[in-house]
């Protein structure tokens, strides 16, 4: 995951400035209708995918029951497939491998779930590693006889016959491809004497390449056949044990068997006018055979199927591509996980134009288990760490780690050596007890380190680094039990006058207007595993102001999943913003005992004035910065973390016991 996104304002008038590198993609990455996440839109086109869009990450778990977790997923389409009966989408759902594949009952199409469709639907997962795929750079992950990791082997459809509709044909397979058709039934109940019938005088030939109508043309060249001829779909070859087709019918593979070469090959003499076929008047006739009951089965669409390749097995793809004449490699599908969701998926409409087309929706899935991940929150089993799926922030963290190293696999830093891992367990534990847990979708570029840095306070972290190494620290200091500690504290440092080196102390207040009371407004995902997710919004404030006080919104929407995440985040702001008056900075003979950012210390200083009210003042601060220089001196950053007459933090004891109105 790389890059970081840029934004410019154009002047009028003047020069045009120069678009960043890559622009493009940033610019759609953060369109509302790029978006992975579920959209309130009813009845929202599919989307689909093009080349150089962004792969988005999802990470999640279901934590327990449903609504503990998981996240709503509204993938992208990268292939679309319509063979022997079924439409396939192909989706490419995340970075790395989804630990559980979806279920059919948990992914929505046409605002239900898919278990409830006209056939038996399925859900298949693809995934091969970088490993695989360097030792065979032919193993294309995704299997199947309608699609692979070649371009150009494809389905489409070449005639729809939609009784009560209108029926379209075409023929246009690329000159020099291979091909296979079947045809298919489509349904519901007895179709078994169920035919569409259409009549030639309702016929219209359009020439695809000019758009001129042929009719007359077409007609003229087929004397042995009268315009009063009626062309029939659905009826059944001689010999077969019912005049006409029953739902779910698919027909043997032509002109060739489907598991050999493909021999029906188009050239100049087979296929040759690209030509479309417009049958209006197309009536339902169920009794076809007048010998045999009527059915009262519902015929929707009889469809004629077509699959066409650049080579004659695509099974066995050859060592060179005949498209590119480059080396056929697949490793650029490896470390991803797509999804395929099958079944008897489309329904047609007609168009003012000489065609009926598909009406495709938006795929919405229920992912429980995103990626699996190293699981460094969990103790080691058998002297390693455990993998699979995750909710918890500090995984996330440390699989960016993890994606950088395979950037550059040459280089000797270790994990280990990038980020401290000896608190992560204790921090994950942290983000049990309050429900401070990761679901959700990474759908733009970013950079991991800034990322990380920002997204790490709404779980009451901080990303900080320490000498050449990243770590994960707690805002509030926290007890054994892993929860926010509201006894006495005892500070990592205590520093008084003779520490400090003349002269350096500084201290900046907050803008009063930066502590006024308001009201804190966050936005976050309700997740439950048998409805499409949506956004909520909860407020919380301080039980003595005003509900009409400003109010500041904060979104988590792509992340928090639970209301107490919602809710502690919120009281964890109101309570520093009250709290916090001011910020310090000190230098001191260079530390020979280690300091991190998020430690308390405690600051003991005389005042000294020219009224001779001298006295000794005591404050405490969470420090923020560090630095050493050359010259022997240490910088101390720090942000005021108040105690009461305990020596109990105000800014926790606010959190855990304050007083607060949530709505």
């Amino acid at each position: 995951m790389i890059g970081y996104p840029y934004f410019f304002f154009p002047r009028w008038g003047g020069r045009q400035p120069k678009g960043e590198v890559g622009s493009r993609q940033t610019n759609k990455d953060s369109s509302p209708n790029s978006s992975k996440k579920p959209s309130p839109e009813v009845n929202r086109p599919q989307t689909k995918a093009t080349g150089g869009d962004t792969l988005p990450l999802v990470f999640a778990k279901k934590s327990s029951t449903c609504g503990t977790g998981g996240t709503w997923v509204q993938p992208q389409i990268i292939k679309k497939s319509v063979w022997k009966g079924k439409t396939k989408y192909l989706t490419a759902i995340s970075q790395g491998n989804l630990a559980a594949t979806p279920t059919v009952a948990s992914i929505y199409y046409r605002g239900g779930s898919l278990s409830g469709s006209r056939s038996t639907p399925s859900v298949t997962k693809f995934f091969k590693s970088n490993a695989d795929l360097t030792t065979n750079k032919l193993d294309c992950p995704i299997t199947g006889e309608d699609y692979s990791c070649r371009f150009d082997l494809k389905t489409i459809v070449l005639e729809i016959a939609a009784g009560g509709s209108r029926g379209f044909k075409s023929f246009s397979i690329p000159i020099g491809y291979y091909y296979q058709a079947v045809i298919s039934t489509h349904g519901s109940g007895d179709t078994t004497n169920t035919a569409l019938e259409m009549p030639g005088t309702g016929l219209q030939v359009i020439d695809q390449d000019s758009g001129d109508d042929i009719t007359d043309d077409w007609w003229d060249a087929r004397p042995a056949e009268p315009e009063t001829t009626t062309f029939t779909r659905n009826v059944s070859a001689a010999g077969s044990a019912t005049p006409c087709s029953p739902v779910g019918f698919v027909s043997d593979p032509f002109p060739t068997d489907l598991y050999g070469p493909w021999n029906g090959y188009s050239d100049v003499t087979g296929y040759t006018g690209n030509r479309v076929f417009v049958y209006n008047q197309v009536t339902v006739n169920n009794q076809y055979d007048t010998s045999v009951s009527a059915t009262n089965g519902t015929l929707d669409y009889v469809r004629a199927e077509y699959r066409i390749a650049a080579v004659a097995d695509p099974s066995s793809p050859p060592t060179t591509d005949p498209i590119t004449n480059q080396p056929t490699d697949y490793t650029s599908f490896a470390d991803t996980s797509f999804v395929e969701i099958a079944g008897d998926l489309e329904d047609y409409e007609s168009t003012v134009s000489t065609e009926i087309r598909p009406k495709n929706e938006q795929i919405t899935m229920f992912v429980e288990e995103g990626i699996s991940v190293t699981k460094w929150s969990e103790p080691k089993s058998g002297g390693v760490y455990t993998t699979g799926s995750s909710n918890k922030f500090v995984d996330l963290v440390l699989f960016f780690f993890e994606l950088l190293k395979r950037q550059d696999p040459a280089s000797t830093t270790t994990l280990g050596q990038a980020v401290e891992e000896s608190n992560l367990q204790s921090l994950a534990a942290f983000e049990d007890n309050y429900k401070l847990w990761f679901n959700g979708v990474i759908e733009q570029q970013v950079n991991a380190i800034d990322y990380a840095s920002t997204v790490a306070e709404f779980f009451l972290m901080s990303f900080v680094s320490r000498n050449g190494v990243y770590t994960l620290r707690p805002l509030l200091p926290l007890n054994g039990s892993n929860q926010i500690d509201v006894t006495t504290l005892t500070p990592s440092a205590t520093f008084t006058d003779d520490d400090i080196l003349p002269g350096s102390f500084a201290k900046q207040f907050i803008d009063n207007n930066e502590r006024r009371d308001v009201n804190a407004s966050i936005a976050w995902n309700y997740t439950t595993c048998d409805d499409i997710g949506s956004e909520n919004s909860t407020i919380v404030r301080y039980s003595t102001t005003a509900i009409d006080a400003p109010l500041i919104q904060f979104d988590m929407t792509d992340f928090c999943t639970h209301i107490d995440h919602a809710i502690i985040y919120g009281k964890f702001f109101l309570a520093r913003r009250k709290h916090s008056t001011h910020q310090i900075a000190f230098q001191v003979p260079i530390l020979t005992s280690e300091l991190i950012p998020t430690q308390i210390i405690k600051v003991v200083r005389q005042r000294v004035t020219s009224r001779g009210d001298n006295r000794t003042e005591t404050e405490w601060y969470q420090v923020t910065e560090v630095r050493h220089s050359t010259d022997g001196i240490s910088t101390i950053q720090a942000a005021h973390f108040p105690v009461n007459a305990s020596s109990i933090a105000k800014i926790s004891d606010d959190v855990v016991n304050g007083s607060f109105t949530v709505a």
